[in-house]
């Protein structure tokens, strides 16, 4: 990794949103947005990284699936698909993703 795609990466904001789908359920993200000229494939690799974290965080239990989501430019999301849509789901979730993203601000 070169020393421009390391400081594009130690630029990028994140933002929680319990947003919700096309079909009006509950759908908990993360907001990534990266500096200005970030290629689509650092974009979508820092997407990727998100994502796992989410993964290794998610409880066994849980029957949400993750996605990502990438535009052209410097803006992603990592989604939370949820299985019941509940209010306890979605809480669980934000909960979450909450979590990866103060690990990603303390620099873990």
């Amino acid at each position: 990794m070169n020393a421009t795609t390391k400081r594009l990466i130690a630029n990028t904001l994140y933002a929680v949103h319990e947003g919700t789908s096309r079909s009006g359920t509950p759908q908990p993200s993360i907001e990534v947005r990266m500096p200005r000229g970030t290629h689509y494939r650092v974009l979508t690799a820092m997407l990727y990284r998100v994502a796992a974290d989410v993964e290794i965080a998610t409880a066994p239990n849980e029957r949400w699936v993750v996605q990502t989501n990438a535009l052209l430019g410097t803006r992603g999301w990592v989604s939370l698909e949820l299985a019941g849509g509940t209010p306890e789901e979605t809480e669980r979730g934000l909960a979450v993703l909450r979590s990866v993203v103060a690990a990603r601000a303390a620099g873990q």
